[in-house]
């Protein structure tokens, strides 16, 4: 199981819990996942969360190609067109906000 995944899985775990961190609750996790069933749960649980990691990480990738299309062609207008390359700019900026969640 990968550090992220673990990680997450014991966050949800608590949240579904409605539990706080603790050393105690750590050990309780521990224990309900340490039985085979609960286990298998787990893993599948580490498949479906592998395979949305992967389309997020593809999203991702797509997402850069974006923003690296709009910067290089807002640099090329630096020297031809200032307005143009500002009105770039600000799509740039716009852009980034968007995808982080957040509107103007």
């Amino acid at each position: 199981m990968t550090c992220e995944f673990d990680k997450w899985h014991y966050s949800d775990f608590c949240k579904v819990n409605d539990c706080e961190d603790s050393a105690q609750i750590r050990n309780l996790y521990e224990s309900i996942f340490s039985i085979d069933e609960n286990d298998a749960e787990k893993e599948a649980q580490h498949r479906a969360w592998n395979h949305r990691q992967s389309e997020v990480d593809e999203l991702q990738k797509r997402v850069d190609a974006v923003m690296k299309i709009v910067s290089t062609k807002r640099q090329k207008c630096w020297s031809t067109s200032i307005e143009a390359a500002n009105v770039l700019y600000e799509l740039e900026q716009e852009l980034e906000q968007a995808l982080k969640g957040g509107a103007e």
